[in-house]
C-alpha cells in the first residue's frame, strides 16, 4: 500500500514511516524539513503527492509552546487550514481512508468524508480568520 505521511520527516512520522517500511508498505514523505515545497496547505503541492496514493496518514504539525499569542496565526495556519486543504484534496483526489494515529484515539481509519462535513471545514476556517484575521 502507498501511504502518504505528512510530516514524515518529523518525530513521531518518522517512526510511522519505518513501521510502513518494515510491514512491506511504501510510505511517501510530505514535509517542509525534507522539501519546502512540500507543504500541507499547498492545494496544488498536496494534490500532486496524492497522485497513486491509497491512505494519509497525517502528522504534519506545528509543535511546541511558540512564542504564545504572538505565534497563534501560525499554528492555526499549519495546523487547522493544512488539515482542511489535505482533507479537501483527499476527497477530491479519491483517497478514502485516513489512519488515526494520536495518542489519544482508538487505533483503525476513518473515512475522509466523515471528516468532511460543512460544520467541520467551517470550524476550521473560521479558527484561521479569527485568529490571523485573514
Amino acid at each position: 500500500m502507498r501511504v502518504l505521511v505528512t510530516g514524515g520527516a518529523g518525530f513521531i512520522g518518522s517512526h510511522v514511516v519505518a513501521a510502513l517500511r518494515e510491514r512491506g508498505h511504501e510510505p511517501l514523505v510530505f514535509d517542509v524539513r525534507e522539501d519546502p515545497g512540500a507543504d500541507v496547505r499547498d492545494p496544488a503541492a498536496v494534490g500532486r503527492a496524492l497522485s497513486g496514493v491509497d491512505a494519509v496518514c497525517h502528522q504534519a504539525a506545528m509543535v511546541g509552546l511558540g512564542d504564545g499569542v504572538a505565534d497563534a496565526a501560525e499554528y492555526v495556519s499549519r495546523n487547522d487550514l493544512g488539515t482542511a486543504v489535505l482533507l479537501a484534496a483527499m476527497a477530491e483526489a479519491g483517497v478514502g481512508t485516513l489512519p488515526r494515529t494520536s495518542g489519544s484515539a482508538p487505533a483503525g481509519g476513518i473515512p475522509v468524508r466523515a471528516w468532511l462535513t460543512a460544520q467541520a471545514l467551517l470550524a476550521l476556517l473560521l479558527n484561521h480568520l479569527l485568529l490571523t484575521g485573514w
